[in-house]
């Protein structure tokens, strides 16, 4: 039998007190109370380059404005209640990036939460660099939070590339939501597809979906969760495919699977971290795998910035 997979119970969201971070806080604190888990509030205080001896690089805008300690201690304590949750607030000084991980390894952080930035004329958000490094490198799942919260996820949408650690993924989705319906896609780009009939388009989509049906019947699902659980098969780059289908059917969560082996962090999908959170326009969820199940896994795509 599959090992039983319980939601987070130590969540981390990760504050620069900027709008987009509300939302990620909002969503902190219903997941929070939806699973039980602690909350924790953590906002990092840049050093000072002036007084580090740090010398500024021209090319390089300058730095967002940061609150001191004591006062993003202040804000956030109002927040909290008027939140009406008995969050613990963390402040540290150091690079945001670096508090962050290290923060989410010593408090033993089950799922770190952060917001978009969405860029200037853009209508989409985009990963900032806390929030892309963050994605790419924190060893605990993560949540990127770009729309604003208006109740429980309720339609989950799972990418799968039919490996262990796409496993995972579902298995995690089913287990941290169940009150949501489940789309599993697999999406696969035909080689030369430009070049193929559409009978031998339908040939690779009919063992790509029996693939698929062979991969959930591995899976183990008990009969509600069965029930649960829609499948689709996408011809197409897995960013783009759910991309779509997260703007056109409503998902409003879109989850994948990762696992870290080693200095070189791999994501399934064949795409990287970027790519695939960038292109979604709802909620990323990112499960780092449980298992390091490396069979196949040399021919992925490394993640690059």
């Amino acid at each position: 039998m599959q090992e039983a997979v319980f939601p987070p119970k130590n969540i981390l969201v990760a504050t620069d007190l900027s709008a987009h971070s509300d939302r990620a806080l909002d969503r902190g604190l219903q997941l929070a109370g939806q699973w039980g888990a602690q909350l924790k509030i953590l906002y990092v205080v840049e050093p000072d380059p002036v007084a580090t001896g740090a010398v500024p690089d021209p090319a390089q805008p300058p730095a967002a404005f940061h609150y001191p300690a004591d006062e993003a201690t202040r804000l956030l304590g109002y927040d909290v209640e008027r939140l009406g949750t008995d969050a613990t607030i963390l402040t540290r000084v150091g690079n945001p990036i670096d508090t962050i991980m290290d923060v989410a390894h010593h408090e033993q952080i089950d799922l770190v939460v952060i917001g978009t930035a969405c860029s200037e004329g853009v209508h989409r958000p985009v990963l900032g660099k806390v929030a892309e490094h963050i994605v790419r490198k924190c060893p605990t799942s993560v949540l990127v939070v770009k729309t604003r919260p208006r109740g429980p996820y309720r339609h989950v949408l799972v990418g799968t590339d039919l490996t262990e650690e796409s496993r995972d993924a579902l298995t995690a989705s089913l287990a941290y939501f169940p009150g949501s319906s489940v789309m599993v896609m697999r999406a696969f780009e035909g080689p030369y597809r430009f070049l193929l009939s559409e009978e031998d388009t339908r040939h690779i989509s009919d063992s790509e979906t029996a693939a698929l049906a062979k991969f959930l019947g591995r899976s183990e699902l008990g009969a509600e969760d069965q029930a649960r659980v829609h499948t689709t098969v996408e011809n197409g780059q897995a960013s783009a495919m759910l991309s779509r289908y997260a703007r056109t059917r409503g998902a409003d969560l879109t989850v994948v699977g990762s696992f870290n082996r080693g200095m070189l962090f791999h994501v399934v999908l064949g795409g990287n971290t970027r790519r695939i959170v960038e292109a979604v326009a709802n909620d990323v969820l990112v499960i780092r795998a449980t298992r390091d199940s490396t069979s196949g896994s040399d021919n992925n795509e490394g993640d690059r910035a």
